[in-house]
C-alpha cells in the first residue's frame, strides 16, 4: 500500500466502474474526482492505494476523527479480476 497520486485517478476510476455507487448510479468521473478530492481535503494522507503491475488494483480511504481520537475505514475497493485481485488482498492484509 502506499498513498494516492494524482496519476491513480484513472486506474481508480477503472476500479469503481466495476461497480454500482451505493445508490445504485454508476460512477461518473466526475464523482470519483469529488470523492476523491473531498477525501484528500479530510486527510491529506489518507487515501492509499495498493499496485500490480504498475496499476492500481486496490484504493482505500481512511480518516482520522481527532476528537474520537481513532481512524477508521471509510471505503475500500478491490478490482474483481485475477492476481491483481489477490494482490490487493495480500497488500490489505499487511497494513
Amino acid at each position: 500500500m502506499r498513498k494516492y497520486h494524482p496519476d491513480d485517478l484513472e486506474d481508480v476510476a477503472e476500479i469503481l466502474s466495476d461497480y454500482p455507487s451505493p445508490t445504485g448510479r454508476a460512477w461518473t468521473r466526475r464523482a470519483v474526482d469529488e470523492m476523491i478530492s473531498n477525501s484528500l481535503k479530510k486527510q491529506p494522507d489518507g487515501v492509499l492505494v495498493a499496485q500490480f503491475d504498475e496499476k492500481a488494483v486496490s484504493f482505500a480511504i481512511v480518516l482520522y476523527r481527532e476528537w474520537f481520537n481513532v481512524a477508521y475505514l471509510d471505503y475500500i475497493q478491490v478490482r474483481r479480476s485475477g492476481s491483481a485481485r489477490a494482490s490487493a488482498i495480500d497488500c490489505s492484509r499487511s497494513v
